[in-house]
């Protein structure tokens, strides 16, 4: 009789720690319960697509420098050292003077800012030395036959197309850098001037009031 009941007791026992072992168990494996596995709300980048900014063409580039707007900027294209440059300043201020221009020496030796003047019956181009004046609120062009920028010892030809950058340093508008495309051109004459010839050496010593390009 005391033999059974400590049977019947010790198989409780046995019985308790099983039951206890496997509610351990369970828990731990989340069974008896409700259990939410955390989830990562997926994270979508914005990607900006980048906007190019237009790029103009030299040849209908506006350059603006102070109160000024140079235009229908371009080259003579040719097969000698020497070719000339071409544009249109407008003024939209107070009077200012074109002083000098120069080249990259990659590209050529020099360049002057010249003009085109009868002498004894004759056209010929000589350097503007004291500079090239820019009246206010108006507008001069340098064209073949009149005023030009003379480049020269030009370092290889100047085909169409080719570009040919040239600083422009004026007393009130400071510097700037125009590049000007190669374009032929039908005037005719040597290069830059449409039929006039150079002073002597080239460069010209003769001294002329400057007539304004109409």
């Amino acid at each position: 009789m005391n033999s059974a009941k400590l049977l019947r007791t010790g198989g409780t026992f046995i019985a308790a720690g099983i039951i206890t072992m496997a509610a351990a168990v369970t828990a731990s494996c989340g069974g008896g319960g409700s259990s939410s596995t955390p989830t990562t709300a997926p994270t979508t980048a914005t990607v900006a697509t980048p906007t190019m900014a237009p790029t103009a063409t030299a040849a209908n580039a506006v350059v603006k420098a102070g109160n000024l707007d140079i235009s229908n900027i371009r080259a003579r294209t040719t097969v000698t050292d020497t070719t000339a440059v071409y544009l249109t300043i407008k003024n939209n201020g107070v009077a200012d003077t074109l002083l000098s221009a120069t080249v990259d020496a990659s590209v050529a030796g020099m360049a002057q800012v010249h003009e085109v003047v009868t002498n004894g019956g004759t056209m010929v181009m000589q350097e503007l030395k004291a500079g090239l004046p820019i009246p206010a609120n108006g507008t001069v062009e340098l064209k073949s036959g009149s005023y030009h920028i003379m480049v020269m010892n030009v370092k290889k030809p100047i085909a169409a197309g080719d570009i040919v950058p040239i600083t422009l340093v004026f007393d009130k508008a400071g510097s700037v850098l125009v590049k000007a495309p190669g374009q032929d051109d039908t005037s005719g004459g040597i290069t830059g001037t449409g039929g006039a010839s150079p002073t002597a050496g080239g460069m010209g010593s003769a001294s002329s009031s400057p007539t304004m390009a109409r």
